[in-house]
């Protein structure tokens, strides 16, 4: 028997009944000896299909050296319609929590799957995590037949075997970098078919899982509303993604010794306006106080401010230390000037101060540098200006302003 093999085929194996088979391009041809009356003998081959699509035929010719009284049926062909295999490949990631938190592990879930209607032998599953995931780990699970790397680190690009109605579900464990910036954290897995095989979905070979991402909190608008022996204190704290707590510190140093309890929960989102009332302060005293914030990222404290019982609206309500000169550190502006000597620089936090300022040196050649816009701890100069709300009078001597804004 000769059988040649349509083109574009890729010869494989041929196993007959009887006898033997020998291939040499394209063409096979077996030796199958003796049939006897009323006998058959079967050849089985097999080939891999054509990358291409459409018709191909194949003919097969068999001949003896005996008498054939029938030659006409020694000859067959069979057309065969040649398809690309389809297979549609799906991945889906989760990890069961909408708030990825710095410092802290976190676990995903990949499962890839095959709804046919063709076997996908050799897929190729990918991730490449994200910077802001480290120490990165994986293991790998098939069910329904399907095959898979059984575990690996760092990046993920395993090849698998899917077959019909087939999974693989894939367990990645891995750490989000203490120092993770950004608002959120964002992974992205993908299912990519084997070379010939075609997916006739291609919207669902790719998923991604999407964190907002947490940072410690923040706190702005410290303020103080002092009376005779009470005080309100006031802050906004914005917890940015984590539950977080916040409460006031408060005494008469700046290591304070007091504390609001308990603490307020100011919830994940958003921002929280706390006003805390405090009771039982003495009268015409000046107190220190702060605000603390805390949640699963960090703890987040304020700057220090000042108020005075009985001095509503006062210079002295504001951040401490307001003013430093001559290597003294004072609570109001004013009572820097007044301590000023000759040649003195006066910095100025880049916040606003309000009330007038009277400046009476020792003498009419005395000058002084009032210096603003530095930051906290008053070790560079963070900002444009500071801001005097009121007047500025000069009685006597010289005053050289610099980043200072008056209003």
């Amino acid at each position: 028997m000769v059988d040649t093999l349509p083109e574009g085929t890729t010869f494989e194996t041929a196993t007959p009944d009887q006898g033997s088979c020998s291939h040499l391009s394209g063409t096979l041809t077996c030796a199958i000896g003796a049939i006897a009356n009323g006998e058959s003998v079967s050849v089985e081959i097999e080939v891999a299909m054509p990358s291409s699509t459409g018709m191909i035929t194949n003919t097969a010719l068999v001949s003896s050296t005996s008498n054939d009284p029938d030659p006409a049926d020694n000859e067959a062909e069979e057309s065969t319609t040649v398809v690309v295999p389809e297979a549609d490949l799906s991945i889906t990631k989760d990890d069961q929590v909408e708030t990825a938190i710095p410092g802290q592990g976190v676990t995903y879930m990949i499962v890839v799957g095959n709804a046919g209607p063709n076997d996908a032998q050799g897929a190729t599953v990918s991730d490449s995590f994200p910077a802001e995931l480290t120490s990165v780990s994986w293991t790998c699970v098939g069910a329904g037949g399907a095959t898979c790397t059984a575990s690996g680190t760092d990046t993920l690009n395993d090849t698998v075997d899917l077959p019909l109605n087939a999974t693989a579900t894939y367990t990645v464990t891995a750490t989000v970098d203490a120092g993770a910036s950004g608002d959120t954290l964002e992974n992205t897995a993908a299912v990519t078919p084997p070379a010939g095989v075609t997916d006739n979905n291609a919207g669902n070979n790719t998923a991604t899982d999407t964190d907002t991402l947490a940072h410690a909190p923040s706190i702005t608008g410290l303020d103080a509303d002092p009376e005779e022996t009470d005080a309100t204190l006031m802050a906004t704290v914005s917890p940015n993604a984590a539950s977080t707590l916040a409460w006031f510190e408060w005494g008469l140093t700046v290591a304070f010794g007091e504390t609001t309890t308990p603490p307020s929960d100011v919830g994940s989102t958003g921002q929280t306006d706390l006003d805390i009332d405090i009771s039982g302060l003495a009268e015409d005293t000046v107190y220190y106080y702060q605000c603390v914030a805390e949640n699963a990222v960090d703890t987040t404290s304020s700057w220090t401010s000042v108020f005075k019982t009985g001095t509503e609206g006062s210079a002295y309500n504001g951040h401490f230390p307001v003013a430093i000169g001559g290597g003294q550190e004072y609570l109001t502006l004013q009572e820097a000037c007044d301590a000023a000597l000759d040649n003195d620089i006066i910095l100025l936090w880049e916040g606003v101060y309000t009330g007038d300022l009277d400046v009476l040196l020792g003498d009419s050649t005395h000058a002084i540098l009032i210096q603003g816009g530095w930051n906290g701890d008053f070790s560079e100069r963070a900002g444009d200006c500071s801001t005097i709300q009121g007047m500025i009078t000069i009685s006597l001597g010289e005053v050289t302003l610099d980043g200072i804004c008056i209003q």
